[in-house]
């Protein structure tokens, strides 16, 4: 089975609803904002279908944690598991 190398990625964001309008407007989507205690969550639309193209992801705001700057957006690869010897 083939499978995307990125497997979840998070934006940084100070302002979710500015965030959310932007994207929403430019890709045609409608972002999901999940309020987490401190942690603010707006995910981008995905699929489960192991067919489908592209990973999932989400805008990010929290005070503390994480925040828009040079720092860079977060990328998490997915692998398939393998033993080196």
């Amino acid at each position: 089975m083939k499978t995307n190398v990125v497997g979840w990625f998070e934006i940084p964001v100070t302002d979710m609803d500015r965030a959310v309008k932007f994207y929403n407007e430019v890709f045609q989507i409608e972002i999901g904002v999940h309020n987490l205690g401190e942690l603010k969550m707006g995910w981008f639309p995905f699929s489960e279908d192991p067919e489908a193209k592209g990973a999932a992801g989400s805008l990010v705001l929290h005070k503390e944690f994480y925040k828009p700057s040079t720092d860079g957006t977060l990328v998490y690869f997915t692998s398939p598991s393998v033993i080196l010897k």
